[in-house]
């Protein structure tokens, strides 16, 4: 070995022995915390957490009593790994002890949600530093020290200042949460604070005892794309274009009934929103505008709500009412896609409070009430979309409806859509639930709706196979341009179209957005599928006991589209004969004229 080898494999030995020597020993620590957890008859409480660290062989240890579940046992064993990462300490020399004690003296615990509380204590532990006494946490802990969602934020952070604690740490909020939680603060001097990672959360977590925590949340408005392409709209794009302003306008005044004047953040941003929509249509994506408008009037409806016990049953009579005032037009081959989709969304609303109704009676907590009153926003934000397609709806005329051929068409297609569930090895709650509102249209007679729910399982349930047999995102992608490029001509088709390739160019080529892109524009396609020929297929009589069993010559005509290409082909053939029967009379005036000179 040559000299400058042996220098090179000397200093390698040395610095794997300097390594050794230079690791921090484990020390010997104990810190603790109050995690927030829903558990008894209040739904929130609070479990004392220890942590003890000490010198070791690089032992995982938790308590048998409560029994600790295996996805808690998961989340201490990442909670340990991201606690040492970045350290000098090494784990392997070290053994680390979790303890709860419940003081509602709980049998059992399990979940992930304490885990990034247990990290920031055992990082406390192995630095040397304290955790504040007034502060709970909860969250799970990601690879990296990345803060997880968790539920049941509104629950903990409620039972956090019973206990009188000042705050609560938190990751990503959502809008509707972060609404009740500043109305708790505000009531009860009370903050909430939301991390994305390790270090955010120690950072609160140790800070000096006695200190102000300032309440923390990220409210950002949905971008819209810089490179947003113009859509060209037809007259039903730019029908469905007043639907979604109409939305957009509810939204506004759902702000503005709110008290909102001591939340100016949610003022500007729900401004924000509303001014973005107006932007959104006018780029020719009614959709997603509508859509966007739906989401934030259902998170401005909390702005009402008080920070405990919410009204939900009060509530749900306010959908109720919107239902039973919504239009209801009378059904011709103009209007049947509008009517469709209306009549499908008050369905999806009269079964979405049949749900929060048969829950109730479990609910425990407020938090379970809040999640409850969310749904009861859902059934009313589809109420007031279903009635502004059928305002449009009343205003088109056309021709009678084949009632009869109508009802077959329904039942069939949501037998067959019932048939590929059952048959289905993958079947997302989505579709199943779709399918339940299906039947129930069949119950009520309602064809057009159970058609509009048929299309929308069909859609659903083409994903789902398609995410079974484990399509790659490229292939996603591919479909989804093609789809979003691809010629539509139905309502619905080209409304869900819209929104798919809105969802293209927001994606930034993201395997997510591509698969949830896809998922819209399939969708779509199975609306062109099945609503998009409805007006040919059942226009028919609409009176007398015979409705729907025969067509007039002139309706059928009517019905059918023309061939053109056959038409073409009959006129040559005219003219052929035409031409045929000139050259035969010609002929024969020759053969006559010389028959004569001869004669």
């Amino acid at each position: 070995m040559s000299f400058h080898n042996r220098i090179l494999a000397l200093s390698f030995v040395l610095l794997i022995f300097a390594s050794g020597l230079f690791a921090l020993p484990c020390p010997t620590a104990e810190r603790t915390m109050l995690v927030p957890a829903v558990v008894g008859e209040q739904g929130g409480g609070l479990l004392r957490m220890y942590v003890l660290v000490h010198p070791g062989n690089g032992a995982v240890l938790t308590t048998v009593v409560p029994v600790v579940g295996p996805s808690t046992q998961e989340s201490q064993v990442e909670a340990v790994r991201e606690a040492f990462r970045g350290l000098d300490i090494s784990q392997q020399q070290c053994e680390v002890e979790f303890y709860f004690k419940d003081p509602q003296e709980a049998p059992s615990l399990d979940g992930p949600s304490a885990g990034m509380a247990m990290t920031v204590v055992l990082r406390a532990a192995l630095t040397n530093r304290t955790v504040r006494d007034d502060v709970s946490m909860t969250g799970t802990i990601l690879p990296g020290g990345r803060a997880g969602l968790v539920g049941g934020i509104i629950d903990k952070a409620q039972a956090s200042s019973r206990y009188g604690l000042h705050a609560i740490i938190t990751p990503k909020q959502e809008i509707y949460e972060n609404i009740i939680l500043t109305r708790l603060g505000e009531a009860r001097n009370f903050s909430a604070v939301e991390v994305r990672n390790l270090d955010e959360a120690m950072a609160v977590a140790t800070s000096p005892a006695g200190t102000p925590i300032t309440p923390r949340f990220t409210l950002e408005n949905r971008a819209v794309p810089n490179d947003l392409p113009y859509r060209l709209q037809n007259d039903n794009d730019k029908l469905f274009a007043q639907v979604a302003q109409s939305i957009n306008r509810q939204m506004e005044e759902r702000t503005s009934a709110g008290s909102i004047a001591a939340l100016p953040r949610y003022k500007d941003y729900f401004a924000k929103e509303a001014e973005q929509n107006d932007k959104i249509i006018r780029y020719g994506y009614g959709y997603t505008a509508a859509n966007n408008a739906f989401l934030s009037q259902v998170d401005a409806a909390f702005l009402n709500l008080p920070d405990y016990d919410p009204d939900v049953e009060a509530e749900m009579q306010v959908a109720k009412e919107c239902i039973d005032n919504a239009p209801k037009p009378a059904l011709n081959s103009k209007n049947i896609e509008w009517v469709a989709g209306g009549n499908a969304r008050l369905q999806w609303a009269r079964q979405k409070l049949d749900d929060v109704k048969s829950g109730l009676a479990d609910s425990r907590s407020s938090e379970e009430r809040y999640l409850a009153i969310r749904e009861v926003y859902y059934a009313e934000g589809w109420c007031q979309a279903g009635s502004e397609l059928n305002k449009i709806a009343q205003n088109m005329k056309g021709g009678a409806v084949d009632e009869g051929a109508l009802s077959s068409l329904a039942r069939k297609r949501v037998a067959e859509e019932g048939q590929k569930i059952d048959n289905s090895e993958l079947v997302s709650g989505d579709a199943e639930w779709h399918y339940k509102v299906a039947n129930r249209s069949i119950g009520d007679s309602d064809w057009a709706a159970a058609l509009f729910d048929a299309a929308y399982i069909d859609g659903t349930l083409a994903v789902d196979a398609e995410a079974l047999s484990g399509n790659s995102s490229d292939s996603r992608a591919g479909k989804a341009t093609k789809l979003a490029d691809a010629q539509m001509k139905s309502v619905w088709g080209r409304t869900y179209q819209s929104q798919g390739a809105y969802m293209i160019a927001a994606a930034n080529n993201s395997d997510t957005g591509a698969a949830d892109a896809y998922r819209v524009l399939r969708l779509g396609a199975a609306m062109e599928e099945g609503l998009g020929d409805l007006p040919n297929l059942l226009t028919g009589a609409s009176s007398g006991p015979s409705a729907g069993a025969k067509t007039s010559s002139a309706q059928s005509s009517a019905a059918s589209p023309i061939d053109y290409r056959n038409a073409v082909e009959a006129a040559v053939a005219l003219g052929v004969a035409v031409s045929v029967l000139v050259l035969g009379m010609s002929i024969a005036g020759r053969i006559k004229t010389r028959r004569e000179e001869d004669a």
